[in-house]
């Protein structure tokens, strides 16, 4: 192998190792600029009939619609979101349709109560948000 050669693969090694490097501390403060996207939703559904499961689906749609109502009032200010409550009318009958991830944080049914109680944590897409409240 030739001098030449050998430079040439440990700038190529040195090169590759630096942006490994580099995409680890990109990693690093892109989590950090995430972290302010969880938003945080609830619900408690009475149940009907003993049918549990959908008394759970409906507690986790409403509180998808509470987290959006949140992420909304957050991005718009409070007063705005008050004012436009009959515009934001679609976007929250449709919040599942912006929902990137959700995880339960917390689900309980209440056999002596007969409720469904559900808290999630949800990640929205962000641009899908930003882009029906332009369209308003």
């Amino acid at each position: 192998m030739s001098t030449t050669s050998c430079r040439c693969f440990l700038s190529f090694l040195v090169g590759f190792l630096l942006l490994i490097a580099g995409g680890f501390f990109n990693a690093e403060v892109f989590a950090q600029q995430k972290l302010g996207d969880v938003y945080e939703g609830a619900a408690t559904v009475q149940v009907q009939g003993e049918n549990y499961v959908v008394a759970r689906k409906k507690a986790v749609n409403l509180a998808l619609k509470n987290g959006l109502e949140e992420a909304l009032k957050e991005a718009m200010g409070e007063d705005e979101f008050e004012a436009s409550q009959r515009d934001l009318r679609k976007i929250l009958r449709r919040a599942s349709h912006y929902v990137k991830s959700y995880r339960f944080a917390e689900a309980h049914d209440d056999p002596f109560e007969k409720t469904s109680e559900v808290r999630l944590e949800m990640r929205f897409f962000s641009s899908a948000v930003r882009q029906a409240l332009a369209g308003l």
